[in-house]
């Protein structure tokens, strides 16, 4: 059965965003971070931790031959959930994309062969990627394809510096990673970087929203207004 991790700086990156409060502050926390003289240990902490996990996604195949797998699962994921509102097994068009926490639980649970998949994320982490993530996304917004097939993008992502109350939108549709609450001074006009990942006709849906923003509070129209326009997430 054949696996893939899909960019797996994301775990670090949705830490360091629930830390900050402007992209100056992401830069910084990403900077202490990769110069820390225990980043191993940071690190490990960081990609061990479920919150940041949900952003640690396994693509598979789509096909007949892993449906059992699939199966077995849906039904863990279905007693298994911290939410109703969250997904933690996707199936679009061409792949099956596993979150890395609902595949922890699936080896804890089986014995078969297919509970022998490498979860540990730390030595798929780049300083270099990770100080790039920061340090390129957050001046506008922009959608990043994280994998795409010749049918189009399956997994991809938007980031930019949006308002409190457009990232609690936006997470009707997507996983988000914006400032921790524990940080929030009340305002949901402050504008903080955030990341929401998405999967396959997610853009559909973020695009009927966007059509009818003037229909929304006059901040998160202006930040909806501001996505780039009929563009395919590169």
């Amino acid at each position: 059965m054949k696996a893939m991790f899909v960019a797996p700086d994301l775990a670090v990156l949705a830490q360091m965003l629930s830390a900050s409060t402007s992209k100056e502050k992401l830069v910084e926390n990403m900077k202490a971070l990769v110069e820390s003289d225990n980043y191993e240990d940071r690190l490990k902490a960081i990609t061990e931790n479920p919150s940041n996990l949900r952003f640690s996604w396994i693509k598979f195949d789509k096909n007949e031959e892993n449906l059992e797998f699939f199966t077995s699962l849906l039904l863990l994921s279905a007693n298994n959930n911290y939410s109703t509102s969250t997904k933690d097994l996707v199936m679009t068009q061409d792949c099956t994309f596993v979150n890395s926490n609902l595949l922890d639980a699936y080896k804890q649970v089986s014995q078969g062969e297919d509970a022998n998949i490498d979860l540990d994320l730390t030595d798929k982490i780049n300083k270099d990627r990770l100080m790039s993530l920061c340090e390129d996304m957050f001046d506008e917004p922009q959608f990043v394809e994280l994998f795409s097939t010749e049918n189009g993008p399956q997994m991809f992502m938007l980031a930019g510096n949006f308002c409190v109350d457009t990232w609690g939108m936006l997470s009707t549709i997507g996983t988000v990673s914006q400032r921790s609450y524990a940080l929030s001074t009340g305002d949901g006009k402050e504008k903080v970087p955030g990341i929401c990942v998405m999967f396959g006709l997610s853009m559909t849906t973020l695009l009927h929203i966007e059509a009818n923003a003037e229909k929304m509070p006059k901040h998160i129209e202006e930040d909806l207004k501001s996505l780039p326009k009929a563009q395919e997430p590169k």
